[in-house]
């Protein structure tokens, strides 16, 4: 199997003794650490994905149950447990989505990432995210595995998934309910021997 080659930002090439929510940039996006003040546009960005896309914010239905859930969210960075970023363009600076890695497992050096995105953006946008987050945490040697669930009918982000090598594992069937329906769910992952992680030169 060709192996992916993943290009992380060149301030990396010192070691890295936690996983955190540094920020990342690429040529199209920068992810920053997830804020609280983050919530109302995070409540917005998703609004319009409720009944199509997989995400906590389906069981939601305010800004301060957001910002609620992304206080808990944000307090378990302390804990070591989660991190996350916001995703926002380069050019504008601009919320434009978010990243999440709500369950590390140390032990086991496995993660799960969970992402989500303005609706509209073009795929080369959330997938140069999802590539510096997955590039990062592979370079770190805390993690070896990262899965992602989505949902079956959701084309948009599993085309980004596979795009970057993610391997179809199977489907959850009738595993979530939101939008009054229960849904299938895809699983996907990553392996760290499955890609290559590349400085990015300055």
């Amino acid at each position: 199997m060709k192996k992916i080659k993943f290009k992380i930002p060149f301030f990396k090439k010192k070691k890295i003794n936690k996983l955190e929510s540094v920020t990342l940039q690429g040529k199209k996006v920068i992810l920053r650490k997830l804020k609280i003040s983050d919530a109302i546009f995070a409540y917005d960005t998703f609004e319009d994905h409720r009944n199509h896309i997989y995400h906590p914010f389906n069981q939601l239905e305010t800004d301060d149950d957001v910002a609620i859930y992304l206080m808990n969210f944000v307090s378990r960075y302390d804990e070591g447990k989660s991190i996350g970023w916001a995703i926002t363009s380069s050019k504008t600076n601009e919320f434009i989505g978010m990243i999440q890695v709500p369950f590390l497992y140390p032990e086991e050096r496995n993660c799960s990432l969970n992402f989500y995105v303005v609706k509209g953006l073009k795929k080369e946008y959330l997938e140069e995210a999802v590539q510096l987050v997955c590039g990062y945490l592979f370079s770190s040697k805390f993690v070896r595995r990262i899965q992602a669930k989505i949902d079956s009918e959701d084309s948009f982000n599993e085309q980004i998934l596979i795009n970057l090598g993610f391997i179809y594992e199977g489907t959850q069937r009738k595993y979530a309910y939101y939008g009054d329906v229960f849904h299938d769910i895809k699983m996907y992952s990553l392996l760290e021997d499955e890609v290559v992680v590349q400085e990015e030169k300055k």
